[in-house]
């Protein structure tokens, strides 16, 4: 019998106009998810946790202030 859970998580990509802080990348942490100054939310989910499929929810985007998407 094998699986597919994870125990770690893996660290988010940089993405440009994204924010991320990690209380770590183990089961269980979260990561907090934010617009950096200059840009504005698009969609996605802010709060994101490690689960044994990996980070729940929806990538974060932003886009520059101001600019259509």
């Amino acid at each position: 019998f094998t699986t597919n859970a994870i125990s770690e998580c893996r660290s988010f990509p940089a993405t440009d106009g994204v924010s991320v802080s990690l209380t770590g990348t183990t089961l269980g942490s979260l990561a907090t998810i934010s617009c950096e100054n200059g840009y504005e939310f698009v969609n996605g989910d802010s709060i994101r946790i490690c689960t044994l499929s990996g980070w729940d929810g929806d990538d974060m985007l932003c886009s520059i202030t101001g600019k259509l998407y």
